[in-house]
């Protein structure tokens, strides 16, 4: 009897061979074939991506998901000695952040499904003021871009109008209690000294009354007249030269 075999990822074709007894080989000399993998089945996989293939023995495949989607299963796949793969395909699943809650005494926008890249707006009810982020995003890991924010009472900047000023400190909240010192933009000076600043009340409303703005006048300047009799007496008291004569 006659044996034979091959290395790795060469098996014999068909099998073991015997010889008969008047020296006549019972078969064909085997052969030895490469292990290949069967090509993979990518029908309704997409959007995965791939990015490397090699289906002979010992050769892998590796696998992408785009932005929004995450990985579900092997990253690579290898091919095996007994010409299998070593897992399936992998696939990719769409990327959403929870719900966003709404904080108390406000809303936030809502909508269906929160992919990735989705913004949400927060806001509060009247006389409050929001605190944090009032926008989130939601990044491609599944989460917010930040905490969710939260409503308290204050003061935003005030939407009193101001010609030829603006209020100082310029802040996006002001606590109960602050207050804001009206500042006149330069050439320009406050009616009334004793209205110049705005409260924060407890109530998350302003309180007081500013003056204006008002262009400061300015005093005239030294005023030059021009004696025409002068200038031509002294034309006369000259000779050519320039000279007095």
């Amino acid at each position: 009897m006659l044996g034979g075999s091959a290395g790795f990822g060469f098996p014999l074709d068909p099998s073991l061979y015997t010889s008969a007894a008047v020296c006549n080989w019972s078969g064909t000399v085997p052969s030895c074939k490469p292990v290949q993998c069967p090509p993979l089945v990518m029908r309704n996989l997409e959007p995965l991506e791939v990015v490397h293939y090699n289906d002979s023995y010992q050769g892998y495949v590796s696998f992408h998901c785009p932005l929004g989607y995450r990985l579900r299963g092997a990253i690579e796949i290898q091919c095996l000695q007994d010409g299998s793969w070593s897992a399936p395909p992998p696939t990719c699943q769409e990327i959403e952040c929870p719900p966003p809650l709404p904080p108390l005494n406000g809303k936030v926008e809502e909508f269906r499904r929160y992919k990735v890249g989705a913004m949400v707006k927060y806001s509060c009810d009247s006389n409050l003021v929001i605190m944090g982020q009032p926008i989130l995003i939601c990044q491609a890991d599944g989460t917010w871009s930040a905490p969710p924010p939260y409503c308290t009472i204050g003061c935003p900047y005030p939407e009193i109008s101001l010609s030829n000023g603006q209020f100082s400190p310029i802040k996006f909240f002001y606590h109960p209690g602050d207050s804001v010192l009206v500042t006149c933009d330069p050439g320009f000076a406050l009616s009334d000294e004793r209205r110049d600043k705005l409260i924060c009340n407890a109530v998350g409303k302003w309180f007081g009354n500013t003056g204006e703005c008002l262009l400061v006048p300015t005093e005239p300047g030294p005023v030059y007249y021009y004696d025409e009799y002068e200038e031509d007496e002294q034309d006369d008291n000259d000779d050519d030269t320039g000279n007095k004569l």
